[in-house]
């Protein structure tokens, strides 16, 4: 099934997201829902702006600065979560996109691993 996939990276630091749309008309990202397994309350909506996507199209986006709120910024040791992200489309497809799981590592202020498990 085509779909709208969100591929992650972490370089120099950064947290990214390949947007890439698999679908055959135009959408845009409206959000990038983030949840932990232990999440409690809102859950961090990681784009700053719908980002518009033609079909077959790719976008880099940097999710750092929303992915961090995840994270205790003051723990200095190594921390590992399993977080899993929803995307939001418009329009929205016939079938709803499904989370999916990511593996982040989060270490003294930087991203070390974002990665698909």
């Amino acid at each position: 099934m085509s779909m709208v996939k969100a591929l992650p990276a972490a370089r120099s630091g950064r947290a990214i997201l390949i947007l890439h749309n698999g679908l055959g008309h135009s959408v845009a990202v409206t959000h990038a829902l983030a949840a932990t397994k232990e999440a409690r309350g809102s859950v961090p909506n990681l784009l700053s702006a719908p980002i518009p996507l033609k079909p077959d199209e790719s976008r880099t986006v940097d999710v750092s600065d929303e992915l961090s709120k995840l994270f205790n910024p003051l723990d200095k040791a190594r921390q590992e979560k399993r977080i899993r992200i929803r995307l939001a489309l418009e329009p929205e497809p016939p079938q709803p996109q499904r989370a999916s799981q990511y593996s982040v590592t989060f270490q003294e202020g930087q991203f070390t691993e974002f990665s698909a498990p």
